[in-house]
């Protein structure tokens, strides 16, 4: 049992008082400081025989007063205004500071749709992160945005060249294709980076995100093959997927470990 399967069952009135759930609440101080508040819940397993002390639950509700608590406590949104600007602010920066040289060659029609395309991934991953805990939650959600944003990525990369009239759009593809690839993959993780941690600073579940942490994992690789596509002028597909899809890879297997650690919890 994670913290989604204990709130989801708490919502609905369901038993709280099992093994996996007294398992659960050994280990997750927030959840037992939750249920201790609100005895009316239907056989609310309480803090003792060998769940958290007291001192771990006022451990626990010292760090809600914390400012990346308090930020969670934020309307949503007041949440998401604040997550997609963060999510933005990158790619924005990318056009005014260091733009592609070869945007007075691409084709425009196309530009805006890729940008759209990849706007509509950032957004709709981020929605699906900063919900409302007390709305229902729907797995299927966060399955679809993440693979929005999958699809995104990958689509843009298989398209044909956009172009062939600029020079600086036509190397890459040679012997040099993995430097030039490693570099883009670099820049478009550290794109990434502000986004990842935005989304799990608002969060409100952002320490313990459960199967949610593959939306954010999608939702910074978007943001990081938005920085990318805004920069690197190379329009070859090979160096595309070598340079531009592999920004998914750290996301993707930070959310690996996530689930591996949220299966290896509930079968304690």
């Amino acid at each position: 049992m994670d913290c989604d399967e204990l709130q989801r069952r708490v919502e609905s009135g369901g038993d709280v008082g099992g093994a996996d759930a007294a398992a659960h609440l050994r280990g997750c101080p927030a959840c037992a400081a939750m249920l201790a508040a609100a005895p009316g819940l239907p056989r609310a397993p309480a803090p003792t025989a060998g769940g958290p002390s007291w001192s771990d639950l006022a451990a626990a509700l010292e760090r809600e007063d914390r400012p990346v608590a308090r930020a969670r406590s934020w309307s949503t949104p007041r949440r998401l205004a604040v997550g997609l600007l963060a999510a933005v602010a990158v790619p924005l920066s990318v056009v005014l500071a260091m733009p592609r040289p070869d945007l007075g060659v691409y084709p425009r029609l196309r530009a805006v749709i890729e940008v759209l395309a990849l706007a509509l991934a950032i957004a709709g991953a981020a929605v699906v992160t900063l919900r409302s805990l007390h709305r229902p939650r729907r797995p299927v959600s966060s399955v679809a945005a993440a693979v929005l944003a999958v699809v995104v990525i990958l689509g843009l990369a298989s398209l044909p060249a956009a172009h062939h009239d600029h020079a600086a759009s036509l190397v890459g593809a040679g012997a040099d294709r993995f430097g030039y690839a490693a570099g883009c993959l670099v820049f478009g993780t550290l794109c990434g980076l502000p986004a990842w941690f935005a989304l799990r600073w608002l969060a409100r579940d952002g320490d313990r995100l459960g199967g949610r942490a593959i939306v954010v994992a999608a939702a910074s690789a978007a943001v990081g093959a938005a920085g990318t596509y805004l920069h690197c002028p190379i329009v070859h597909p090979v160096h595309l997927w070598l340079g531009h899809v592999t920004v998914l890879l750290l996301p993707g297997l930070w959310a690996l470990g996530v689930a591996r650690s949220r299966r290896a919890s509930s079968r304690r």
